[in-house]
């Protein structure tokens, strides 16, 4: 988890100049590209020296991840709801987590660590597909023309 937070910290040192230089959906389209390969790279691996890495990957893309998706999320949603629609999105995110980890309990303890890790990246490869051409149009959610003033609310 260590290995983690040190990627957090390359991925928010490396946030602004992604911003500067790829799309947001170019950004998004990525990073849960690199979610699908994280699992599957979990899946085929039991060793630690192999795992290090990917939990480095896995700091950095999630932590440009989570700044693209606040950064669109308020751009998007008016400043009088915004509190509402980020605790439906906490509940969403957590109660994900709380429904899939005893699912993911279950396989890895009926099959094994490696066959829960491949269900998770073949979950998280449909929920891409699923959003994949939407994510372009998402990431421009209350983007402002350029050289236009953000208003004041």
């Amino acid at each position: 988890m260590a290995v983690s937070a040190v990627g957090g910290v390359v991925g928010a040192a490396a946030y602004g100049w992604l911003e500067e230089r790829c799309s947001y959906g170019l950004i998004m389209r990525v990073s849960l590209s690199l979610e699908v390969l994280v699992h599957a790279s979990f899946a085929m691996t039991s060793h630690w020296g192999f795992a290090v890495p990917i939990f480095l990957v896995f700091g950095a893309y999630d932590t440009v991840w989570t700044g693209i998706n606040q950064t669109i999320r308020g751009r998007a949603v008016p400043s009088a709801v915004r509190g509402r629609v980020s605790a439906v999105f906490m509940l969403a995110n957590f109660g994900g987590i709380a429904i899939g980890t005893p699912i993911g309990g279950a396989i890895a303890s009926l099959t094994s660590v490696s066959t829960a890790m491949w269900c998770a990246a073949a979950g998280t490869a449909l929920a891409l597909a699923l959003v994949w051409r939407m994510l372009p149009k998402i990431a421009e959610a209350g983007a402002m023309p350029e050289g236009t003033a953000q208003p004041h609310s």
